[in-house]
């Protein structure tokens, strides 16, 4: 009855210990942990061992093997142990410590045991392989790589497997709209080239180099179907120009604007402005009112021939000249 009564004043309250007080944290032991849901089919985690950010969780099988043929086999031939990397838990670097059977089949002969959730002679778990394809597809293979703990060229080979599963061959027959760009590689001066649809984004074609040869790969395996292409897209580099020319006889070279307007500045506005100042050089009188300087002179003399197409001619024909005057 007291005690009831002692319950009852206690009830509620919430004991501070004294800041003189110390306490002391007891371990924590992962095997003890009963999962509601099975992580690792056919095996259970007997015990674990934690160094730093790194866990490794020691697994026991719980049944008889399984051959590849599908057969429970009880006959074990030998186990080997091997270190399995599994998706990180928490904060921790997660590898798992697993015993390989290799089993003697009636059928079969020896086999290794068949695991549900790890390929033949991976030491990736599918969920760890699923897990980094999910970040591949938002991150760097960098930034994934320090996310995982895995290598880059691991990850690198995941993303190339996940690419070839997702990405369909491109329907040939269908391509009629092309854009062509180049890019460096390592930021140095080594480029590759890019081409893809432009009505469905998928990229049709990498080769490394931006020369008229290093593309001509790409028409040789388009082939016939080069005939349907009705235009391309590029900057204003001579090579795609002419090999597209060569190959697509129907296709229309359309030149991105960026470029168009970029050449008009160098090619017209700044010769004709260093035209220009070399003339006022000896007229220092030539500046019309609210101008100085040469720079300032030959200001209404470029605007006067901004709409002109003069004598720098080099607009491929998709672009109009109304476009063009717009576009200015």
């Amino acid at each position: 009855m007291r005690m009831r009564e002692q319950d009852t004043k206690t009830a509620g309250k919430v004991k501070v210990s004294s800041p003189n007080q110390t306490t002391t944290n007891q371990p924590f032991s992962m095997s003890k942990l009963t999962f509601p849901i099975p992580l690792w089919e056919g095996f259970s985690p007997i015990r674990t061992e934690v160094h730093q950010h790194d866990l490794t969780i020691h697994l026991s099988p719980q049944a008889h093997g399984i051959c590849r043929c599908g057969q429970q086999v009880a006959a074990i031939h030998d186990t080997s142990i091997r270190s399995i990397k599994e998706q990180p838990i928490l904060d921790y670097q997660v590898t798992l410590s697993l015993p390989i059977r290799r089993l003697r089949c009636g059928d079969c002969g020896v086999v290794t045991e068949h695991i549900p959730w790890l390929k033949r002679f991976s030491r990736l778990t599918d969920r760890l392989v699923r897990h980094a394809e999910q970040l591949l597809e938002l991150l760097p293979v960098k930034h994934v790589a320090k996310l995982t703990g895995l290598h880059w060229h691991t990850l690198k080979g995941i993303d190339k497997q996940r690419l070839e599963r997702v990405v369909t061959e491109p329907e040939w027959g269908k391509v009629r709209r092309l854009v062509m760009d180049e890019f460096a590689l390592f930021k140095g001066h080594r480029y590759a080239t890019v081409i893809a649809d432009a009505d469905t984004h998928q990229v049709l074609w990498v080769g490394e180099g931006r020369s008229r040869e290093a593309i001509r790969p790409f028409f040789t395996m388009l082939g016939e179907h080069c005939n349907y292409i009705e235009a391309v897209a590029m900057d204003m580099n001579t090579a795609f120009d002419l090999e597209v020319a060569m190959h697509c006889p129907n296709a229309e070279v359309v030149y991105d604007l960026f470029h168009v307007i970029a050449k008009y500045g160098r090619e017209v506005i700044d010769r004709v402005r260093v035209d220009r100042a070399n003339e006022l050089k000896a007229d220092k009188g030539g500046q019309t009112e609210g101008e100085t300087g040469p720079l300032g002179a030959c200001t209404g003399r470029i605007r006067s021939l901004i709409p002109l197409q003069s004598d720098h001619s080099f607009r491929s024909k998709p672009i109009t000249d109304s476009v063009f005057i717009r576009s200015i």
